[in-house]
């Protein structure tokens, strides 16, 4: 019988114990993760209003995301470059005009929830 094929009093064969541990190492990581969830994504307040602008899933011009933020362009830019590279939004030529460059989320992109409001007339306690 080839190695690893020699069955113990229960039936099983190493292969068979290993395969049943690596499982039980899988399930119970999964486990935890289900449990405990993903690790929270760190996203600065401007990368949070961004996300929040395009979770709609539609892509925003780069001029009217400036705009919106209350930033100039180039610091727009710099803001989306950097949230290219950890590949939460993606850039894309407008069809209709190809110097027009929107923003638009990628499905990997963190998904912010809108920002908790208090009821109308209610005070918020600081």
């Amino acid at each position: 019988m080839a190695r690893g094929r020699r069955r113990g009093e229960d039936g099983a064969t190493r292969d068979d114990v290993r395969l049943a541990d690596g499982l039980r190492q899988r399930v119970a990581e999964l486990t935890t993760l289900l449990f405990r969830g993903p690790e929270p994504v760190q996203l600065s307040l401007s990368q949070a209003a961004v996300l929040r602008r395009l979770r709609n899933g539609c892509a925003i011009r780069m001029g009217d995301l400036a705009e919106s933020e209350r930033v100039t362009q180039p610091s727009m830019t710099n803001l989306v470059s950097r949230m290219e590279r950890q590949g939460w939004v993606v850039r894309v030529t407008d069809p209709t005009d190809r110097r027009v460059v929107k923003v638009s989320i990628t499905r990997g992109g963190p998904r912010p929830q809108p920002a908790a409001r208090p009821a109308p007339g209610r005070a918020v306690n600081s």
